[in-house]
């Protein structure tokens, strides 16, 4: 879990370019080159509208489990509770 001070739309951005430095960067496992991506949930919240650090965290992981279903090397935002 990462945590951020910044809006939705940075979040966003910080969070492909973490999937972009892993899925570029080969890690070595029995001196064999693998390589691996991430999928990524990205969640927010206003402060006119907050939600509790349950509620934040049950967002984050509902956009983790989208980004998996979605494909490999994602990032998926989440913007509301369902």
């Amino acid at each position: 879990m990462i945590l951020l001070r910044d809006t939705l739309d940075g979040a966003r951005v910080r969070a492909k370019t973490i999937c972009s430095e892993i899925a570029t960067t080969p890690i070595q496992v029995d001196g064999i080159n693998v390589d691996i991506t991430v999928s990524v949930g990205v969640a927010g919240y206003h402060q006119r509208a907050p939600v509790s650090k349950n509620q934040l965290i049950k967002l984050a992981d509902k956009a983790m489990y989208q980004s998996k279903r979605d494909g490999r090397n994602r990032v998926r935002v989440q913007e509301e509770i369902d």
